[in-house]
Order: structure tokens, then sequence, then C-alpha cells
């Protein structure tokens, strides 16, 4: 195969569209696609070498012109192992064998071949049947770069070892964190002479576990056994919740690390130091709960938390909530949300002076702007878009993401890339159609489940909603916005005819700290021309609030509520 460059393609690239999920996967196994913009995309032929290697982007199927082959992407991903496995020597595996401490028998039974063009080791996840149906690369620690591992863009996440897995419900079946440690514990076991009596599976990180794996679990008696950290320990009572919201019959035990083992400890490195993995996690297994969900905390459980407030935007923009930004449309609140996102990813002041947060990754969800158009927006902002991930509203070419149902998979980013904020842009398009018919329902929902995924995460979480043109209520329940920690939104202000565009940044609701500490913030807009627009903060001769270019139904009630909490608000602007 043609040589491929080391960096990796996600699906968050600046150049990444809905259409193009099957290009990436191809692209990142090695092929060079000549794109002129159609469905179908021709590349030099990985096996023949001519260029007439066709593929169809939305279906991934592929035919060669020249030599015949043909097939879709798992054809094509299988033919791409079974050569690398093909062509991995024993000296690679020795060297492997050095780094990771596991022996050369080991690897080769679970299948590890070397992709010498990508530099990386690829680790197969098998279905029941024993077919490839995805692969991690992984490339093992080199100087002092440490390791690293990659899913292939576009393709499902799978358990690890479901090959392996037998139907004999009466095995005891031990859940591993990652394919390190059920490879590690599979080789345990097997100098044990115990192997037959126990199953392993592994899931592929810490927090993952989809609902739709709860099944293999039926009947069964199973022991989790996670690393010995945060992750390990959330990972370990995600499997417990989703299996009970699933009603899966099933007996959990969980893996308690006793005292003196160092965080960070995993099965690998108890296996290095030939410790009797059954009787150690036997003696130190508890079962989980099936009565009670409940959090009983103690008072050593909050007694070391810190009490203060952490914040995004100090007085402003908590941390560890959901907040609501709010304006009418075309309002610049793509454009602020740029702004806060380049003081975010790189550590700039906030617009009133205060400290920023120090740089850190931002996730951002659009459905306003295509992903290429995101990431120019914040660079032209002078973010650093190496710190944004973007995830576009198309999951596939007829499917939206919905991210209620996707939050364990934003809660194992998070964690991977310590992400502060995360923008939903616009809240309403990325939450599917929940019933929200009333306020206690749009409560339960959404707006209770966001609330508590920022809380469990630690990370801020701005949905942006459109404002209606009577009364500049948002759109949707007004419970949605209720339960908000933070509540800001854009207010145009009256100008004379030809005189620039002016506005406020008024911050409507802050929990945590006195109105006084959050005034509003005037600020511009600057035009370059097309879309490309810059925010110029700072302090301007604008009229009152109270004179904004609201158009409010006449003898609203909630209209003259509102005139008169931003006349309020104006009064008391230093």
């Amino acid at each position: 195969m043609p040589p491929r460059p080391n960096q990796s393609i996600t699906v968050n690239s600046a150049t990444a569209k809905p259409e193009t999920d099957w290009l990436r996967l191809f692209e990142t196994l090695g092929l060079e696609f000549h794109v002129n913009g159609s469905v179908q995309v021709v590349a030099d032929c990985p096996w023949c070498g001519k260029p007439k290697f066709y593929l169809n982007r939305t279906t991934s199927q592929y035919d060669c012109k020249v030599c015949g082959e043909k097939g879709n992407r798992f054809g094509f991903l299988r033919r791409f192992y079974a050569d690398a496995l093909e062509a991995t020597t024993d000296e690679q595996y020795q060297e492997l064998k050095r780094l990771r401490g596991l022996p050369l028998q080991t690897l080769k039974r679970h299948g590890f071949a070397f992709d010498r063009a990508g530099g990386c080791w690829l680790i197969p996840f098998k279905s029941r049947h024993g077919l490839v149906l995805n692969i991690v690369r992984y490339w093992p620690p080199r100087g002092t770069a440490k390791s690293r591992k990659q899913n292939l863009p576009t393709l499902e996440t799978q358990f690890y070892g479901l090959d392996q897995l037998s139907a004999d419900a009466g095995r005891l079946l031990f859940l591993c964190e990652g394919p390190f440690d059920a490879m590690a514990l599979d080789h345990h076991l097997r100098e044990k002479k115990t192997r037959e009596r126990y199953d392993i599976l592994a899931v592929p990180g810490a927090t993952i576990f989809k609902p739709t794996w709860a099944n293999l679990l039926r009947d069964r008696k199973v022991r989790i056994v996670f690393d010995n950290d945060d992750a390990g320990r959330k990972g370990q009572q995600r499997v417990v919740k989703v299996c009970r919201e699933a009603n899966i019959p099933c007996e959990l035990s969980l893996f308690q690390w006793p005292d003196g083992f160092p965080a960070g400890t995993d099965i690998n490195d108890l296996v290095k130091e030939d410790i009797c993995l059954v009787k150690l996690t036997q003696e130190h297994c508890r079962k989980a709960a099936a009565e009670s969900r409940l959090r009983l905390l103690s008072y050593a459980d909050v007694k070391d938390q810190p009490d203060e407030m952490r914040w995004l935007w100090k007085d402003r923009i908590p941390l560890a909530s959901y907040v609501t930004f709010m304006g009418h449309r075309g309002s610049c609140k793509s454009t602020i949300a740029a702004d806060l996102v380049a003081r975010v990813t790189t550590g700039r002041a906030m617009p009133d002076g205060r400290p920023g947060i120090g740089p850190a990754h931002v996730i951002y969800l659009t459905s306003e702007d295509e992903p290429k158009r995101v990431y120019a927006k914040v660079k032209l902002a002078g973010g650093d878009v190496e710190r944004l991930s973007v995830v576009p509203i198309m999951l596939n070419e007829t499917e939206q993401v919905n991210m209620l149902q996707h939050l364990d998979e934003l809660e194992s980013l998070i964690l991977e890339r310590q992400t502060k904020l995360i923008v939903v842009d616009a809240q309403n398009s990325f939450v599917g159609t929940p019933d929200i018919t009333t306020d206690m329902k749009g409560r339960a929902n959404v707006s209770n489940r966001l609330h508590a995924f920022a809380q469990r995460t630690g990370v801020c979480l701005i949905g942006i909603r459109n404002t209606s043109e009577e009364g500049g209520r948002a759109l949707g329940s007004q419970s949605m916005s209720d339960i908000a920690r933070c509540i800001f939104s854009t207010v145009e202000l009256s100008t004379k005819k030809g005189e620039p565009r002016r506005f406020q940044l008024v911050f409507d609701k802050v929990n945590d700290a006195a109105k006084e500490r959050h005034p509003p913030i005037p600020f511009g807009i600057k035009n370059l021309g097309d879309w490309r627009r810059l925010i110029l903060w700072g302090k301007d001769e604008s009229p009152p609030v109270s004179a904004a270019k609201k158009v409010a139904k006449k003898g609203s009630a909630r209209a003259r509520l509102d005139t008169a909490l931003r006349r309020a608000a104006q009064r008391k602007t230093p």
C-alpha cells in the first residue's frame, strides 16, 4: 500500500463533512483519493497500483477496474488487516513483548499485526464468529512520547474478546478495561491452567459501555475489574447503571482495589507481579446493589471537596453547569461563541479583562455552520484549533445526532481530552424530538439531563437558543432555560439610520454571583466580508438597554416585564 502520513485523520477535522465518513475511513487506511465533489472518488489501487480504484463514498463499495478487487468497508478492512498480519515478523513481536511485558505467543494468539506504513500495531476487534469488525491502532511509547491508541473513524466501537466468548452461562465472566488487560488476564489464566473456567471481555475505554452490550451479560456472573483510578471507578458504575436500566438479569461484582496499590494500577501490572488475580478479585469484590442507586455521601466523602465556585468566566459563566445563551436570529450568537472558544483554547483573558481558564479543549456541536466554517471562525478569532473538536449535526446521510443518546461517548472524550467547554449550536437541533409539551416534561427530558451531565463531568455546557420576535422568549419549553445556573443573551441597541449596529451582552441570571459583578458588556461588529466577522468588545455610548430593537407584541404582559427588568439592569450598570 502507498505510504500514509503519521498524523491521524479524525472525524472532527477542519474539512469534515457528513457525506465523507467512508472516504475518511479509507484515507486513514492509506489511500489518497482524487476528490471532485461527486459521490464516486478514485485512487491508486493498493493491490495492483493502477489509478482505477473507485470508491462510492456513501455506501463504502469499492471496485478496481483493472485487477477486479471489489467489496465494501469490511472487506477492505479485513484484507488490510490480513496483509499486515502476514507481514508481521517475530522481531517486531519481540519488540512489542519488551515494551508491554506480554509473551510472544499471547500477542500472536490475539492477532496483533504491525502496520509498517502507519508505524503502529493493529488490535483487531472481532465478532462472535471471528470476523474483524473494527481495529484500534496502537503506537507504543518512543523516547519521551507516550503510547497512544486511536479508533478508526466512522466504525462502531465493539467489545474486545467476543470471538472467545463461550455460550456457557455458568462460567464466571471477567469484564476488563481495554484489550491489553484482557490479553494479560488471558495469559495469566493459561499459566495457572484455569483458562477454561472463565470468560473474558473488555470494554474499549473505561466509561464506554453501550446499552446494546448489556444483553451479553444476561444470566451471567460478572466480575468487573477496571483500573485503579477515577475513570475506572466511574466505568464500573456505568456498567451497573446500564444493566439496571435495561433490566438485565445478571450478578455484577465490582473489584475494590485494596489500600497500598498505586493509583493507575491495572490488571497488566498485577500479572507482571505474578499476583493471583482470581483470588485477589474474589477477596476484594462487592456485589452491586440492585435495589437502590442512591448515592449516600458521608462527611468523609465531602470534607476535602473545595468550597470555591469554579468558573469558566469569573462571576459570569460557571463550570460544571448547564448554561443558556439566547438571542434573536442574526444577533451574532455563533460569532460570540467562536470568540469564547478562541479564548478558552488559548487561555486568553475574557472580554471584561478577567483571567481566562487556561488553554483547554473544547467540543463544538454545530447545526448552523459546516464544521470547516466553525474552525475558520475560531481561527479568525485567534483560537487554537488543535484544541477544538467539532461534531456535525448529521451522523450519516439520513440520521441526525441526538446528543442525549451519545452522552457516554462525550463523557469518554471529556476525560481523554480534559475538555472544559461544550457549545451546542443550536441546542434544539441536537436533542432529538423529546416531549417538551409542558415545562415539567421539558425539564425532565432535556435540561435536567444536560445539567446532570455537566455537573458529573465538570464542563460548562452552553446551549445556544433562538428567541422569538414577540417578547424575546427562547423557543421551546421555558424550563429548558429555568434550570440553567447562568442565562445570558445578546440585545441589539437602537441606532440612528446609517450608524453601525451595536449590542450588549446581558447576563440575565448568574446564580452564584451578585448582580453588580456581571453588568452588561457593550460590543460592536467588525465585518470583514462574507461570513467573516469579529466581535469588538468595549465601552460605547449606546442608548439604554430599554431601547433595544426587540419587537414585542403590543400590550404583552411579558414584554412589559422584560422592559422593566432591562431598565433596572441599566440603572445598575457602572
